[in-house]
């Protein structure tokens, strides 16, 4: 059951892949699905605050040559009558000069931007400014003047970033800070969970961070776990011909987000055992159940769990409520929530109960994703022990989908696609550390999967 998406709430649904649970030894999967309310027309909305922070360390000079980073013919950079000349290069950061000042052509008077650069130093090249024709020129001339330089000091320019969103801004702006790195973390703070509370603590003031992570040789672990924490979005930057529609989604999504912060609370009844949400969303455990930090909304967002009946039920009924509390473009504070009643009967008869093939369908895609994420951030960490087991317990997730769901999912080609991902990355575990091109294009995959994203050609 749901209730209504009114005065800009958050619309909330959940669905069970069956309406009955085993007495004890059952289980059953959950999706919930937190639905933002419509952007406003574009001359109403909120205007954007935009801290580009850019890494310029040497390895940005390097021509884009492996893969799908081929060199390409270079776009002229901005629009005509602008000033703007083509730079005739092929290094990545030039790719990224030309896709910045094509953003900024698509941002309009009013959004204010902030331009930060960082090597082994930090510069703020420009700091917050005000668009208009006379900032825009200046901005253009910022960017063209960016040349790279040393090692990677992306504490100091995620910190400088955040330093230009004062509680002025903060109070008239959508605020978002879009980091962009091809490489390494190697001077100051590395750790992905110490620099992601920085990205949590900023979040909680109301800014969002998304990370743009180019080529192949980034960390994963710190720029995914950055834009989690900071209520964004993890981007892999495979193809440099893809940064400019990347980068008009971040804009965009900050143009019109209708949901900020939203925090889904789950409450489960005494008795009933719950697991961690399959698609990785930061979750913490309350009094009553848990809560999953789905960050900013301008696109509907899921989540899956299971919950299982490990000690016997009272009663022939249960109910599982969720309710999601965000904040509006306006800064406004929303409520709202959606219950669902399961059956409680034995499990023989809860599992000859019909199933939801939509979320069964989900769980399919789901699971061999998580475990494709999890494994590509153990082989990241050279922790192949942990590899292994993931894929060991993946095995068990299955086995588990064919014990609850049975005749359902019999035959189901989901099944076998999912054995025969489990069997790469069982293979490719015995082969040692996978290629730098290989954990990047699984983890983007199943990061848009779990994100409920389009997929991009990697």
């Amino acid at each position: 059951m749901t209730r209504a998406n009114r005065d800009g709430r958050v619309k909330m649904t959940i669905r069970g892949s069956r309406r009955a649970i085993g007495r004890q030894g059952g289980g059953v999967h959950l999706l919930v699905r937190a639905e933002p309310p419509r952007p406003p027309a574009r001359r109403q909305r909120r205007p954007v605050a935009l801290a580009l922070v850019i890494d310029r360390s040497g390895s940005m000079g390097q021509a884009a040559a492996d893969r799908s980073l081929a060199p390409a013919p270079m776009p002229v950079l901005g629009r005509p009558g602008r000033g703007v000349v083509d730079t005739g290069r092929a290094d990545k950061l030039s790719y990224v000069k030309a896709a910045t000042l094509r953003l900024l052509d698509l941002m309009r008077d009013g959004d204010a931007v902030a331009l930060v650069t960082f090597d082994d130093q930090v510069a703020v090249a420009k700091p917050l400014t005000v668009l208009d024709d006379r900032s825009r020129r200046a901005l253009a001339d910022a960017v063209g003047r960016l040349q790279p330089g040393g090692s990677t000091f992306l504490e100091g320019g995620l910190r400088a970033g955040l330093e230009q969103f004062g509680e002025a801004t903060l109070a008239h702006y959508g605020c978002k800070l879009v980091l962009l790195s091809d490489g390494q973390a190697n001077v100051g703070e590395q750790r992905p969970a110490v620099l992601s509370e920085t990205a949590a603590g900023a979040a909680h003031r109301g800014i969002t961070t998304s990370t743009l992570g180019v080529g192949f040789d980034y960390n994963i672990a710190l720029m995914s776990s950055l834009a989690e924490a900071g209520n964004g979005d993890f981007n892999h930057i495979g193809s440099l011909e893809a940064l400019d529609e990347i980068l008009r989604e971040e804009f965009t999504a900050a143009a019109e987000v209708t949901a900020r912060g939203v925090r889904v609370a789950v409450e489960l009844p005494e008795r009933l055992a719950f697991g961690t949400n399959l698609n990785g969303y930061r979750q913490q455990s309350t009094e009553h159940g848990f809560e999953v930090l789905l960050g900013d909304l301008v696109r509907p967002k899921e989540f899956l769990f299971e919950v299982t009946t490990p000690v016997p039920l009272e009663g022939d009924e249960l109910t599982i409520a969720v309710r999601a509390v965000s904040r509006d473009a306006a800064d406004a504070a929303h409520e709202s929530d959606a219950r669902l009643a399961l059956r409680v009967c034995d499990a023989d008869e809860a599992e000859r109960m019909p199933v939801d093939q939509d979320v069964i369908d989900k769980l399919l895609i789901q699971l061999p994703a998580r475990a494709e994420m999890d494994a590509t951030l153990a082989h990241e960490a050279g922790d192949l022990a942990r590899a292994r087991a993931v894929v060991d317990a993946s095995h068990q997730a299955m086995a588990g989908v064919r014990r609850y769901y049975g005749a359902a999912t019999a035959g189901l080609p989901a099944l076998d696609v999912w054995e025969a991902r489990l069997s790469d990355l069982s293979a490719a575990t015995l082969r040692g550390p996978m290629p730098a091109v290989q954990l990047k294009t699984m983890y983007a995959s199943g990061y848009d999967q779990s994100r409920s994203r389009p997929q991009r050609p990697l």
